[in-house]
């Protein structure tokens, strides 16, 4: 029963995260609002007022890309995937042709992230980039990610740089690139005078 439970949470983690990350390319695959409001408004994932909002903001002119992804930011602040299953119903995936390639991307998407192989693959690639990674502790992973990895391969040759390179990003604020110019300009000047010193010796 546990196992069941995992796995719909995993099938739904892994719809949430490819709808989020391709929302702008479903916006632009949905090229007029109807059937797309009406199927999304019939099953009850958006209200009323969304859906006459919806048909208020084309009639002032607004693009239909922006009112569908305007939808779509409402779908993904709801609980669960389930209003994919409106999304990409036949009629929909006949009405919109371009809609048709995200589903089957999601199809495939579904299918990898769903896979223990495929998951322990992950494990052994962010084992190649971080030696210390061992599974089950708190590095970035490929479900969750903590805070971002910025980490290439081919750098780890060089921590020393490495390192000075991320102090430098960290240090920098707006204020201190007001400044940089002036600093600069600054010790141009001084050395400069420093090497007139030197030459009139």
């Amino acid at each position: 029963m546990f196992g069941v439970i995992q796995k719909e949470e995993r099938f739904n983690e892994v719809f949430l995260n490819y709808f989020k990350e391709n929302k702008i390319e479903i916006a632009h695959a949905i090229t007029k609002l109807f059937p797309f409001l009406e199927s999304l408004r019939d099953h009850s994932f958006i209200t009323d007022k969304i859906y006459a909002d919806s048909y208020e903001a084309c009639r002032n002119s607004v693009p239909i890309t922006k009112v569908v992804y305007n939808v779509l930011s409402h779908l993904e602040r709801l609980s669960d995937s389930s209003f994919l299953w409106a999304l990409f119903n036949s009629v929909n995936l006949k009405e919109y042709p371009a809609l048709r390639e995200i589903h089957k991307s999601l199809g495939t998407e579904l299918q990898d992230g769903s896979s223990p192989q495929k998951r322990k693959q992950e494990e052994q690639k962010l084992a190649t980039v971080h030696p210390s990674y061992e599974q089950g502790t708190n590095l970035c992973t490929h479900e969750k990610w903590s805070q971002p990895c910025f980490v290439k391969q081919d750098n780890l040759q060089e921590p020393e740089i490495q390192q000075n390179q991320m102090d430098e990003i960290i240090v920098i604020s707006s204020e201190s690139s007001e400044c940089s110019d002036e600093d600069e300009e600054d010790q141009a000047l001084g050395t400069g005078t420093q090497k007139a010193d030197g030459q009139r010796d």
